[in-house]
């Protein structure tokens, strides 16, 4: 059941992550060839972009604010922290984003349901990851 926003005071549910960015329209670009998104807002004159994923589910902030740190994404521990996508066909996508500039952290691993997962890194760093569920978690 979809609830309107501020009804009750308990509607709550992810909208987005963001990620401070040296380059956050480069960023914005690739995400949108390479996987599918599409930009949703970006406010005039700002360096920010808002970009969903195709079933409008997530989004990502991906902006600059040089009043806050860039953080050294390369030194996150990928298994600290990642983004994480369903994929249908895990193979053919990871092909398609390393062909594109994104880094392999190791092999393609199965889960002991059969799940399909692999770790990279975004051209800028940014630990992401692709996962192929055999059965859907949502």
């Amino acid at each position: 059941m979809k609830q309107k926003a501020g009804t009750t005071g308990s509607y709550v549910r992810f909208e987005h992550i963001g990620l401070n960015l040296h380059d956050p329209q480069a960023a914005t670009e690739w995400y949108c060839k390479n996987l599918g998104m599409k930009v949703v807002r970006n406010p005039p004159g700002q360096n920010v972009f808002f970009v969903a994923d195709a079933g409008g589910h997530m989004m990502l902030e991906l902006y600059y604010n040089p009043k806050s740190p860039v953080l050294d994404y390369v030194s996150v521990e990928h298994l600290s922290v990642h983004i994480s996508f369903v994929v249908d066909n895990l193979e053919v996508v990871r092909a398609r984003v390393i062909a594109a500039g994104a880094t392999s952290v190791g092999d393609i691993a199965s889960t002991a349901t059969g799940d399909k997962i692999a770790n990279l890194r975004d051209p800028w760093g940014v630990p992401i990851q692709f996962v192929q569920r055999v059965e859907s978690m949502l």
